[in-house]
């Protein structure tokens, strides 16, 4: 039996490895138009590579099918056997999981040593132009050759980061194949924001991140938020932006910052009034470096110079625990680390064997699945090609 798969992201490597561990005598091919496999992998977790996350909830994925997928591998626990028995030894720091040596180039290094051993051949600098399906065989179609598989597995990932891979071409190649595609949105990534925000440029704020879409709370979390020159980033600001792509149509998204959620608003009021004989500036230093004390109180129009008076505490509180910000767009796909949409999984079944034509899969970013960050995005890539690698099994036995 031959076995190709396009894509040497994550998906790809785990799904050939899986199959020629289980049997060495299938032929496995993995096609990329990059000329190495794993770019993308040595970037993920600043380089640590955070392969999955013990806290799976209703916001990991936009679709359960992503939970149960993860699941049907065993969940977080299933995950870390399996790596464990390939030989790749994982910790657990807060719920995140990563390997052991907490390095995405030593885990690819391995991989693909692993993969060498079991002789898998990697066509790199190749590009899928189509392929054709028939009773028993898929033809596929690259820009130097033609291939003769018995299954086709497309793990090409989606159009984040295309510095590191990421393009729409195989979307269009699906899409005349009668495939239904929806609409690729960026995910992961920093948002645009109406209000000004060049005078705080880089500026880091521990802050309680509330997402609103139409007067509504949508998602919460705590964590560092790094202002750029038009916007905000860090990793709450990029679940949140996944989130706003999930929403398809809203009117207004708001971003409130709560920046001292150490404080409660009366623990707040207190210690601002033990401070009114001192200028608005030297108080608001006192919390935060100078650009963002200066920032809060342009915000709420106040005097630098004057001195804090107790008729304004109630604002200055309330800014601080509800510094909001009106959501103008995205970063583009260069800047983003996932993609919102993709295949639908209306065109897949239950162990992402295509419902359209024989012997064709997918797993990974390509289909119409993607999580928050902390992991999630691979541990579905990885779970995906287990449910992959599982059914192929079921043919050779």
């Amino acid at each position: 039996m031959k076995i190709g798969i396009l894509g040497q992201g994550i998906s790809g490597l785990f799904l050939a490895l899986m199959i020629k561990k289980d049997n060495p005598k299938i032929e496995v091919t993995v096609i990329d138009k990059n000329m190495f496999p794993g770019k993308k992998m040595l970037a993920t977790g600043n380089g640590r590579f955070n392969v999955g996350n013990f806290d799976i909830n209703s916001f990991s994925y936009n679709n359960s099918i992503g939970d149960r997928i993860v699941f049907d591998m065993g969940g977080p626990e299933g995950l870390c056997d399996y790596l464990s028995e390939i030989g790749i030894q994982t910790r657990r720091l807060g719920n995140l999981i990563y390997p052991y040596s907490l390095s995405a180039k030593n885990t690819l290094t391995y991989l693909l040593s692993l993969l060498n051993s079991y002789k898998v051949e990697f066509i790199n600098n190749e590009t899928v132009l189509d392929y054709v399906t028939t009773k028993n065989k898929v033809r596929v179609k690259t820009n130097k050759k033609e291939f003769v598989f018995d299954k086709f597995v497309i793990s090409s990932g989606g159009a984040a980061n295309p510095n590191l891979g990421g393009d729409t071409k195989i979307y269009d190649v699906l899409k005349s194949h009668g495939y239904k595609i929806n609409t690729l949105r960026v995910g992961l990534c920093p948002i645009k924001t109406v209000e000004e925000t060049r005078t705080i440029e880089s500026e880091r704020l521990k802050a309680k991140v509330k997402l609103i879409i139409d007067k509504e709370i949508k998602y919460e979390e705590e964590g560092e938020v790094l202002i750029k020159k038009d916007g905000l980033s860090g990793i709450a600001i990029f679940n949140a932006a996944s989130m706003i792509s999930r929403n398809k149509k809203f009117k207004k998204a708001i971003i409130s910052l709560d920046i001292a959620p150490e404080y409660d608003s009366e623990e707040l009021t207190f210690i601002l009034k033990k401070s009114l004989k001192r200028k608005n500036i030297e108080v608001l230093q006192g919390f935060y470096n100078i650009p963002t004390a200066k920032y809060i109180l342009k915000r709420l129009r106040l005097s630098e110079e004057e001195m804090l008076e107790e008729k304004n505490i109630s604002d200055v509180v309330t800014i601080i625990k509800n510094l909001t910000f009106t959501y103008l767009g995205h970063y583009s796909f260069k800047d983003s680390q996932i993609t919102i949409g993709g295949l639908s999984l209306d065109e897949i079944d239950e162990n992402l064997s295509s419902k359209r034509e024989e012997g064709i899969y997918f797993t990974g970013e390509v289909i119409d699945i993607d999580g928050l960050c902390g992991g999630y995005n691979i541990m579905f890539a990885i779970a995906s090609a287990y449910k992959v690698a599982e059914d192929i099994k079921r043919s050779w036995i």
